[in-house]
C-alpha cells in the first residue's frame, strides 16, 4: 500500500464526519425554523371563548388561514351582559401558563346565562361573541397561572440552541484537525 493511499484512507472518515456534522447542523437549523414564533404568521384570526368552571373565561386564538394557534402576545378585552341586562365593564385578560391561552385574572361571572364579547387588536383585529351558561363547579381546578419562561417553547429553543452550538464546535474541531495535518506530498529522491 502506498503512502498516499494510507493518507487518503485516514482522511476519509474525518471528512465524512465533517460532512455529517455539517448536514446535521443544516437539518437542525431547518427544523428549528419550523418552530419560529407565530410572528411569521399573518392574516385574520379567530377567537374561541369558554368558561373555566370558576366564573371566569379562557380564550384561545387561531390563524384562519392555516389553523395554527396564535402564541404571540395578543390584547384580549372581555365584556359581558347577563340575561337580566346588567353588564360588566371591559377588562383585559392575562396570559395563562398554557401556550396561546388567555384567562380572566379572577372569576367575574355569577352563575347564569351571559353574553360574552372578546375583542383583540393585535396581531390583527378580531371580535367574537358567545352565549355561555356559567355553572360554578367546586371540582374544577384553577387554570390561572402566571406565564413564564418555563413553557415548552422556551425548552425547545434552549435545547435547539445547545445542540446547534455543539454541532458547530464539532465541525470546528474537525476542520482544524483536517487543516493541521501535514501534507503527504514529499519530494521523492
Amino acid at each position: 500500500m502506498t503512502r498516499s493511499m494510507a493518507h487518503s484512507r485516514r482522511g476519509v472518515p474525518a471528512m465524512h464526519l465533517a460532512r455529517w456534522a455539517i448536514a446535521l447542523g443544516a437539518a437542525l437549523a431547518i427544523s428549528l425554523s419550523g418552530i419560529a414564533p407565530a410572528s411569521a404568521h399573518e392574516g385574520p384570526i379567530s377567537l374561541q371563548v369558554a368558561q373555566d368552571g370558576l366564573g371566569g373565561i379562557s380564550v384561545t386564538a387561531t390563524y384562519l388561514e392555516d389553523g395554527h394557534p396564535v402564541i404571540e402576545a395578543i390584547d384580549p378585552v372581555a365584556t359581558a351582559i347577563s340575561a337580566d341586562g346588567s353588564g360588566i365593564e371591559p377588562f383585559p385578560l392575562v396570559p395563562s401558563d398554557g401556550e396561546g391561552v388567555w384567562v380572566s385574572p379572577e372569576p367575574f361571572l355569577d352563575p347564569g346565562f351571559w353574553t360574552v364579547t372578546v375583542s383583540v387588536t393585535t396581531p390583527s383585529a378580531a371580535t367574537t361573541t358567545v352565549n355561555l351558561e356559567v355553572v360554578i363547579s367546586e371540582d374544577t381546578p384553577s387554570t390561572i397561572a402566571p406565564a413564564g419562561p418555563e413553557g415548552p417553547r422556551w425548552v425547545i429553543w434552549a435545547l435547539g440552541a445547545g445542540t446547534l452550538v455543539f454541532v458547530t464546535l464539532v465541525v470546528a474541531v474537525v476542520v482544524v484537525r483536517l487543516r493541521g495535518r501535514p501534507s503527504d506530498k514529499r519530494a521523492e529522491p
